[in-house]
């Protein structure tokens, strides 16, 4: 009797508890106009919204858990971003981005990624001081939000109506020691009725690093990739991967410690540097992705990346050359000193002769039709070289996680 008591008398105290704590809705406000709206979330995603959602939530009793959430949505009610607000000292945004890609025979696949960084609510001062200090210099709008995780759905149907989904995540993004990327194709019934078995494929990978942990290796369904360089690019988002895989080509070229800055998002300041998808700019050593030109694949990127690497080691064996000229090329010099090995002399010799006869691209080389004068510079054959031999490289290794996977597009891996 006495333990029926106690447990009626526990149940009634939970009760309490949970009703004193229930969240209810205090306001939802659905398809405000953007261009009205006056709340004052803070958006990462460069893209305008047409609509805004509001939700806020009230917790029973506790004003000062206030909660909330809002959606910012394109012309045709796409999910842009959605913004958190939970009351816990952070602030949690995901941006979301929606791709159609046509593979195979008539099969078409929709790819959904969402990343989700977070930050503390005592950083935001911090966090617009640096927008505004360094707005010249258009840092990123995610600049000291820390990533949490990166899911990318891909929703294939085939021309018999069959509907496959895989998905591609790294997650534990708080700790760049220990990131799991991860692969999975989802069982389902195909057009004969029949259940295909689940496909896994996952895998950590220090990022600071690159390496990726062989005893986290796991796989099922699927075998592991085998002599694969560039597995820990693999699960990444294509314009997340910028920096790091021209970080990996940079270090290839034996340059990792020439001081060679990478800027993954780089507003042109001129007509003609328009005209790149990325360059290097000797005078300061920097590799300058353009930000309206984003990569359309990774194999893509992987060639761009390798190309403008390749620049950086011809400026800098011209500066050690003994034609140093700008502040990175001397810098460079006095550094590393005089090249002595005859062989990079002889490199070196080639490559100084091509800089100071270079033509360079230009608004008015491309409307007088002499492109190929900008084409065929030296140093510009050499570094198409580079980067045709890197994408050939990274299409060959990716051939066995890109066959396990075959309903997601290429590009995305």
């Amino acid at each position: 009797m006495r333990s029926n008591l106690l447990s009626a008398k526990n149940f009634f105290i939970g009760f309490i508890t949970v009703m004193a704590n229930r969240s209810y809705i205090m306001a939802n406000l659905k398809g405000l106009s953007f261009v009205k709206y006056r709340g004052d979330s803070i958006r990462l995603s460069q893209r305008v919204p047409k609509t805004v959602d509001d939700v806020w939530i009230g917790v029973a009793k506790r004003p000062d858990k206030t909660k909330r959430i809002t959606t910012y949505r394109d012309k045709n009610g796409n999910i842009i971003e959605r913004c958190f607000d939970l009351g816990d000292g952070y602030l949690r945004n995901r941006i979301y981005q929606n791709k159609t890609t046509e593979i195979g025979s008539g099969e078409s696949v929709k790819s959904t990624i969402v990343k989700e960084f977070k930050i503390r609510k005592r950083m935001l001062k911090a966090y617009f001081d640096i927008l505004e200090d360094y707005k010249e210099e258009h840092p990123p709008k995610t600049t000291l939000w820390t990533p949490i995780k990166v899911i990318a759905n891909h929703l294939s149907t085939t021309k018999n109506g069959e509907k496959i989904l895989s998905q591609v995540k790294i997650t534990d993004m708080e700790t760049p020691t220990k990131e799991i990327h991860t692969f999975i194709e989802f069982p389902r019934k195909t057009d004969k009725n029949k259940k295909t078995s689940l496909k896994l494929l996952s895998y950590m990978v220090n990022t600071l690093t690159g390496k990726v942990l062989p005893k986290s290796k796991k796989t099922e369904g699927v075998k592991f990739p085998s002599d694969d360089s560039f597995l820990n690019f693999r699960a990444m988002d294509i314009n997340d991967a910028i920096e790091p895989i021209t970080r990996f080509f940079v270090k290839k070229r034996s340059l990792k410690k020439a001081d060679i800055k990478i800027n993954p998002e780089y507003y042109p300041q001129n007509e003609d540097e328009k005209l790149f998808a990325a360059h290097f700019d000797p005078n300061n050593g920097s590799i300058n992705f353009n930000i309206n030109y984003r990569p359309a694949s990774k194999t893509g990127l992987v060639g761009t990346a390798a190309h403008e690497a390749e620049h950086g080691w011809q400026y800098f064996l011209k500066a050690l050359s003994g034609h140093a000229a700008g502040d990175w090329e001397e810098g460079a010099f006095e550094t590393f000193g005089k090249l002595c090995d005859e062989k990079l002399v002889r490199e070196a010799r080639r490559y100084t002769k091509s800089i100071e006869n270079y033509t360079p691209l230009s608004e008015e080389l491309k409307q007088s039709g002499k492109i190929d004068e900008y084409r065929d510079n030296y140093i510009e054959k050499m570094a198409n070289k580079a980067g045709e031999k890197a994408r050939k490289k990274y299409d060959i290794e990716g051939k066995q996680l890109r066959r396990s996977f075959p309903h997601i597009p290429e590009k995305f891996l």
